[in-house]
């Protein structure tokens, strides 16, 4: 077979777009996953390095122990509350992939 042959065929149009299609899905996925599951990590690590930090909100300096452990410990509900939604919204995405894969095959 040689190379004219290959570029008469549709199958190589058929997945030259299928694979410009999974591209982009695979920027989003990738770019999903890193920043929903970094920020969850980090939400979730909070109150275990709150009193080794400072950190302020604005103009506010959190100075107050039970104040850090409050906003801390807020910050730590919040991230698993993230970390949860994060695999829902990760398996929304799968469940593009599963479309579009079967809308190939």
């Amino acid at each position: 077979m040689n190379i004219l042959e290959i570029f008469k065929e549709p199958k190589t149009y058929y997945n030259l777009f299928y694979l410009l299609i999974l591209f982009p899905l695979g920027i989003v996925s990738f770019v999903a996953v890193t920043a929903l599951m970094t920020l969850s990590l980090a939400l979730i690590a909070a109150p275990f390095l709150a009193p080794f930090t400072s950190f302020s909100i604005g103009e506010m300096k959190m100075t107050s122990f039970p104040l850090k452990m409050l906003i801390s410990l807020a910050m730590f509900i919040l991230g698993a509350l993230l970390l949860t939604a994060s695999f829902y919204i990760l398996s929304g995405l799968a469940e593009i992939y599963k479309r579009v894969l079967r809308f190939f095959d």
